[in-house]
């Protein structure tokens, strides 16, 4: 963008939702919506009018459509309307923005997102690169050394654990960014912060902000090797000492969370679609890797289009990180798994233990490797639906074999128990009694469900007949 730059007057537009976001389709329908004639010709075009629709224009070149950026508006029914698909993707791209109109152009998105009675994510577009977060040596009584330091940097996993940065380990309600990424370097544990406060970056940049302190947790060693979380410090003496001040490190526009929407632009040999478009898609690549990455890439071509092309040594240094980073996801992937089996066999587990006591299976059952079961089946996506008094209940099917166990009679019939599962009065009750017991004792064991089930569906037959 080149300045200078204005927002346009804030127009709320009727709230509208639209089932998929296409910027271009969008550009065009506002093209021809503010062109005199409807024919969205840039010789027909009201510039004010067309304005409308975005969150930042280059005054010093308005009758350029290439001039104008942050479309979130669109066209229904003839009329301009606020598109609430739209709005996260502008955030999402607000680190583009210079830094004089970001803030201005947060607050015109705000208004809009206030329309559909909604908030927006906070104001923070900042990340610390590269500050040095413990070095080796004894501290508060703890010896960490060198190789714990490399431990704590392998282990960090942001998908498994969330690292927060706090001012002064104030570890509760709002935070102040996380840990995206450790690493040992330099002899020392490094961090990279994302999703911090510009409030806070700008502290950090006028020395208001000079230390950070960490938190780790003992191993199984007792050795202090998991991140916790990073507390920022200022007038408070952190227990690490001897590391640069935290002004020192990088401090980089945070273009996007991981959470961010991928917004996907097609590029086409268009009549409407002007070089300075396409030219300007390269150049943001360039500005992208250059400061994501610190790296410097070339741009071959006219305005009409071009190839991006990277140093040797720099697109190793790419796909190497790439390539660490994939691994780490694998691992905590894999990790993730298995908790949740850990989970859900302690859960099938407790299951199984219920039932036992109350004496709708025998231990025997439990032994076979009844929540073995339960587990696998618990991980499939099956559902299974069954019908109940003219309701319909719909469960796993780990969940619905487990139903079936506690539909059962209770087992262990040869003793009073059996007294109180018979038919729907006294006398029937006591005869079935009688009979699981004579049953039990002849067998010399305990009736299991389906004996017993049996023995009802006996007596059911000869009531019948009597009657």
């Amino acid at each position: 963008m080149k300045g200078p730059l204005s927002l346009p007057t804030w127009t709320p537009g009727k709230a509208t939702e639209v089932s998929t976001w296409d910027v271009d389709r969008e550009e065009k329908l506002v093209r021809k919506w503010a062109s005199k004639d409807g024919s969205g010709d840039k010789e027909q075009m009201d510039w004010a009018k067309y304005g409308k629709a975005f969150g930042l224009i280059e005054t010093s070149d308005r009758e350029n459509f290439g001039s104008y950026h942050y479309l979130h508006h669109c066209i229904r029914d003839g009329d301009l309307c606020v598109a609430w698909e739209a709005l996260p993707a502008v955030l999402n791209r607000l680190g583009y923005a210079p830094t004089d109109v970001r803030r201005s152009l947060y607050n015109h998105i705000k208004k809009h997102y206030q329309q559909f009675k909604k908030e927006p994510p906070p104001y923070r577009f900042e990340r610390i690169i590269g500050d040095p977060m413990m070095r080796p040596g004894t501290w508060n009584g703890h010896e960490v050394t060198d190789a714990m330091l490399q431990q704590t940097a392998d282990d960090y996993e942001p998908l498994y654990h969330r690292a927060p940065v706090s001012i002064d380990h104030k570890f509760e309600g709002l935070g102040d960014g996380w840990v995206s990424r450790a690493y040992y370097e330099d002899g020392m544990l490094k961090g990279d912060y994302a999703d911090v406060p510009t409030e806070i970056a700008d502290a950090i940049r006028e020395n208001r902000l000079l230390s950070r302190s960490v938190v780790l947790n003992p191993n199984e060693k007792n050795e202090l090797t998991e991140l916790l979380g990073v507390g920022l410090m200022g007038a408070n003496v952190p227990a690490v000492t001897g590391l640069p001040p935290l002004s020192e490190s990088e401090i980089r526009a945070n273009f996007a969370s991981e959470d961010a929407q991928v917004l996907t632009c097609t590029i086409t040999e268009d009549d409407d679609m002007e070089k300075i478009d396409r030219k300007t898609v390269f150049e943001r690549a360039r500005d992208f890797f250059k400061t994501a990455f610190g790296m410097e890439i070339k741009v071959d071509g006219d305005g009409g289009g071009g190839t991006v092309s990277f140093p040797d040594d720099e697109t190793g240094k790419l796909t190497a990180e790439l390539a660490d980073a994939n691994t780490k996801l694998v691992a905590a992937e894999k990790k993730l798994a298995e908790q949740a089996d850990v989970k859900r066999l302690a859960d099938a587990e407790a299951v199984v233990d219920r039932l036992v006591a109350d004496k709708k299976i025998v231990p025997a059952v439990k032994e076979a490797g009844l929540a073995q079961l339960l587990a696998a089946l618990s991980a499939s996506e099956t559902r299974v639906t069954f019908e109940k008094k003219g309701e319909s209940l719909e469960m796993g099917l780990d969940e619905a074999l487990a139903k079936c166990f506690e539909a059962q009679p209770k087992l262990g019939l040869s003793g009073e128990a059996a007294r109180a599962e018979g038919g729907e009065d006294s006398g029937e009750k006591a005869e079935f009694a009688q009979k699981c017991a004579e049953l039990a004792k002849e067998k010399g064991r305990e009736l299991t469900g389906a004996e017993m089930q049996q023995v009802q569906k006996e007596l059911a037959e000869k009531a019948g007949g009597a009657k």
